[in-house]
């Protein structure tokens, strides 16, 4: 004689206990809340630090407002962009993405080179 094997019966569903805010943080995205405030804090330190540079680089560096080299480069190529310039005359020397950025930046603000370098740090 055999015996007839059993079938469990299916259990009906439970619904989940309800989690905290930093569990379910946890479980989706694999971070703690604690850990936001962390990369919060680096961020808000690191932005901290590059405006200091910023203020200090204005008062002290003499050449902070006459650029030199690429600098000049790009300054004088962003202004013949904004007089009209747009594509300019010959095959580009360099990569244009940058110049035109530069140009953006010199509309809005009617060619600081302080706020360009602002807005950069920024970035």
């Amino acid at each position: 004689m055999t015996k007839k094997k059993r079938h469990k019966k299916p259990q009906k569903a439970t619904t989940p206990p309800k989690q905290d805010l930093g569990a379910a943080l946890r479980s989706r995205h694999g971070f703690e809340a604690r850990e936001f405030l962390h990369i919060g804090v680096i961020f808000a330190v690191a932005l901290a630090i590059r405006l200091i540079f910023f203020f200090v680089n204005k008062q002290t560096n003499p050449l902070f407002n006459d650029p030199i080299l690429d600098s000049l480069f790009h300054h004088q190529w962003a202004k013949e962009i904004n007089d009209g310039n747009f594509w300019g005359d010959e095959v580009y020397f360099r990569a244009p993405l940058y110049p035109y950025f530069l140009a953006f930046l010199y509309k809005i603000s009617g060619t600081s080179i302080a706020f360009a370098t602002f807005c950069q740090h920024l970035i």
